[in-house]
């Protein structure tokens, strides 16, 4: 086996040589320092390498132009993307010229090193054997084989990949059928091969994948729920690219989603659902990060009863210098939008708040507060409307409703800590009975 890796930092190559090292004791390592060697050498023969390893920084010369160069020269094999100063961003781009996959310097270790270069020599075996090549390196055969769940190929996605269920290849993946679809993603239950167990896998909708926005919000999905490690925020197990899909793997929840329980809760069932929902609120604002995109359906709930949140990929972070959204753009879902963001404004973490706060409504009242024929009557309730009164059988969470739903922002809770707090304070009182 062999790699080049492209690198200016020499304790980064040699960090890198030894990662790779401890896996393939025989490989063979080539480097290449351009700040201090220049550019590649243009007889240099690309084929002979299984992967190269390219760093974003490079000097003064820009990794992503020298991407773009590369994959453009016969032969060439995998790039593995890798970077220390990157953002999903920065991804985006990379995976859009054509990188195998983007990784993290600080992520990397033993493992991640050996899957990336696992999922790249499959990328070249399957290259051999569609040019009808003879397999020349008997050793691809077990190192794929080795590699199970890590074995996945990868290039610039084709714009209308086939979404059926039975046209879904990831490596290391059975799919078993599709149970739903999104704005920019189709989802599906899988098996991962390797241990059985059941995942769901979101995969990117052929027609988004040639745009370089939407792969900057997929990414920044799985990265942004990785931050976050937490009962309470769906777990992420694996992102990848394959020569037709983008997908990420994640946690499978057997029970459903919130909406599928919320006209029958009682009471007091309600308020239990809504102080978790909160809770799991307090640790995504905790971690700087805005879901924006809180609905029912994004409230998911495991075997055991527990709830996690799913789908950040409209999630904001609050310190975000360059967000995948600007002043003036909308979204989420309008039923349980808040004012500022319907219109367009600066938001920040009292927006989840008024959205959890038609989530309680929704459970105490039976209906939602605010509808209409088009999304534009019920963006102008948000605005404008009166807050609507519950049913007398749970009026005496009008108080609690009203502050939630409160249009200006200032009026209402001011952060998700201090809504805890208010209901762990009702949920203790005699007329709950909790």
């Amino acid at each position: 086996m062999r790699v080049l890796i492209i690198d200016d930092s020499e304790d980064f190559r040699v960090l890198a040589g030894q990662l790779l090292s401890i896996e393939w004791p025989d490989i063979h390592i080539d480097e290449h320092d351009p700040t201090t060697q220049g550019s590649l050498p243009r007889d240099l023969n690309l084929s002979s390498y299984d992967a190269v390893m390219l760093d974003y920084c490079l000097g003064d010369q820009d990794g992503l132009e020298l991407l773009r160069t590369l994959k453009q020269r016969p032969g060439c094999p995998a790039i593995l993307f890798v970077t220390a100063h990157g953002s999903e961003e920065v991804a985006a781009k990379a995976i859009k010229l054509g990188a195998h996959e983007y990784l993290r310097k600080h992520d990397l270790d033993k493992q991640r090193v050996a899957m990336a270069l696992r999922s790249a020599m499959a990328e070249k075996h399957e290259a051999m054997r569609s040019d009808g090549s003879e397999r020349t390196a008997p050793l691809l055969a077990a190192e794929i084989e080795a590699g199970g769940a890590a074995t996945l190929t990868a290039v610039a996605p084709a714009a209308n990949a086939a979404q059926r269920p039975e046209d879904i290849r990831i490596g290391g993946y059975r799919i078993m059928e599709a149970i739903g679809r999104g704005g920019m993603a189709h989802v599906y239950l899988a098996q991962r091969l390797k241990d059985q167990l059941q995942v769901v896998l979101k995969v990117l909708d052929g027609k988004f994948v040639e745009s370089e926005q939407f792969l900057q919000r997929f990414v920044q999905e799985y990265a942004t729920a990785e931050r976050i490690n937490s009962p309470y925020v769906v777990r992420i197990y694996d992102q990848g690219f394959t020569d037709k899909h983008i997908f990420i793997a994640m946690e499978y929840f057997p029970m459903g989603d919130l909406k599928k329980y919320m006209r029958g809760l009682s009471t007091e069932a309600s308020l239990k659902v809504f102080y978790h929902a909160v809770k799991a609120l307090v640790v995504v604002h905790e971690a700087g990060v805005l879901h924006r995109d809180l609905k029912p359906q994004n409230i998911m709930f495991r075997a055991d009863g527990s709830l996690a949140l799913v789908d950040f990929g409209i999630a904001k972070l609050l310190d975000q210098t360059n967000p995948l959204t600007t002043h003036g753009e909308i979204y989420g879902t309008p039923y349980y939008m808040s004012p500022e963001q319907v219109t367009g404004g600066k938001i920040d973490a009292r927006s989840d708040i008024y959205s959890v706060g038609i989530i309680l409504y929704e459970m105490l009242a039976g209906a939602k507060p605010f509808t209409g024929a088009s999304a534009l009557e019920i963006a102008e309730q948000h605005v404008r409307a009166s807050v609507p009164r519950l049913p007398a059988a749970t009026g005496q969470f009008q108080g609690l409703i009203d502050r939630l739903l409160a249009k200006q922002p200032q009026s209402r809770f001011q952060s998700a800590k201090e809504l805890l707090a208010e209901v762990a304070f009702a949920m203790k009182s005699p007329r709950v009975g909790i």
